[in-house]
């Protein structure tokens, strides 16, 4: 098992909450690449960085409803096995689906975020059984 960042789009995260399974298969993960680029990190650096790149792709998909241009970024994360990794990036596909029990956590902006925010806006970390609540302040948020 190794634990995979998978960003999604608000309909991703509100299938995953209704179903108790993940089945987004795309996410980013600690590759060898990673560790090969970064070795002076620790593993606590490497797994940061995995998740802020699931973070920036979260961004890039969310859809933008707000003339203000505010979103919210979300992430799940998975413990998963992991199919193919990418050679050049922490890009990897994961076997699914993958069972609520193994979704460790949703990092997500629990409130919206400008998207040129993104970048310097830490996430905030939710437990699996937060994961409805969470929805449902995201989808009560007028500007999602």
């Amino acid at each position: 098992m190794t634990r995979c960042y998978l960003p999604v789009d608000l309909s991703d995260f509100e299938a995953t909450v209704t179903q108790h399974e993940v089945r987004a298969s795309h996410g980013h993960a600690v590759t060898p690449w990673l560790r090969a680029a970064w070795p002076e990190a620790d593993d606590d650096d490497l797994e940061y960085a995995a998740l802020m790149a699931a973070a920036a792709e979260s961004a890039s998909r969310m859809t933008v409803t707000a003339l203000d241009h505010f979103g919210h970024r979300v992430v799940l994360v998975v413990d998963a096995d992991v199919l193919d990794e990418a050679d050049d990036s922490t890009s990897v596909e994961i076997a699914t689906p993958v069972a609520w029990a193994r979704l460790a956590a949703v990092q997500a902006d629990p409130d919206p975020i400008a998207l040129d925010d993104g970048d310097d806006a830490d996430l905030g970390w939710f437990a699996n059984q937060e994961a409805e609540w969470l929805l449902e302040r995201i989808k009560g948020d007028p500007s999602t």
